[in-house]
């Protein structure tokens, strides 16, 4: 079995996050499991003291990677859909996309990741995460599975990300984990 490292990367990956995004998604069959990170998103993010916990094969080849930001008091942040008020949407660290190239899945990467990144939270002290919430697909169970099994709940089913083609958005569970400072 080959041997992936996961390491924290930044802005200089930013290129081939975006492809990767591109290319998983237009592998998909239902389109409405997964809602890409805009550029400018995954950014400011990353400017903004984001995550992202690269997956690289043998040949240091990226395979994978999971995206967390802080939304602060963006109009965005999940924590406002889950109810905390805003002197806590600061402390709001939200799991954007966790992408695995198809050849690497069954691998368990999507806890491998998540992982990875409480490890570095552990150790960054200007932590600002209290909170972690993301969005999954109802429809998409591994997911799911896995983010029951890192220790999150699901808060609230309701419609998210709406678009010119859909107003009404698409249907997403909320999940929250908290976790100790």
């Amino acid at each position: 079995m080959e041997r992936l490292i996961l390491k924290r990367i930044g802005l200089e990956y930013i290129d081939e996050l975006l492809s990767m995004q591109l290319e998983i998604y237009h592998q998909l069959e239902d389109k409405d499991i997964f809602v890409m990170d805009t550029e400018d998103e995954m950014r400011r993010g990353l400017k903004e003291g984001g995550y992202v916990i690269g997956v690289f094969n043998e040949a240091n080849q990226l395979v994978g990677y999971r995206y967390a930001s802080y939304p602060r008091q963006e109009e965005r942040n999940l924590g406002r859909d889950i109810g905390l008020v805003d002197d806590e949407l600061d402390s709001v660290l939200q799991l954007e996309t966790t992408i695995v190239k198809p050849e690497y899945r069954g691998s368990k990467l999507q806890r491998k990741t998540f992982n990875s990144l409480m490890d570095y939270l552990s150790k960054d002290e200007d932590k600002e995460a209290k909170y972690l919430v993301c969005t999954i697909s109802p429809f998409n169970l591994p997911s799911l599975k896995n983010m029951l099994k890192c220790g999150f709940e699901i808060k609230k089913l309701e419609y998210k990300y709406p678009t010119s083609e859909n107003p009404k958005g698409i249907l997403r569970y909320i999940l929250l984990k908290v976790i100790n400072n």
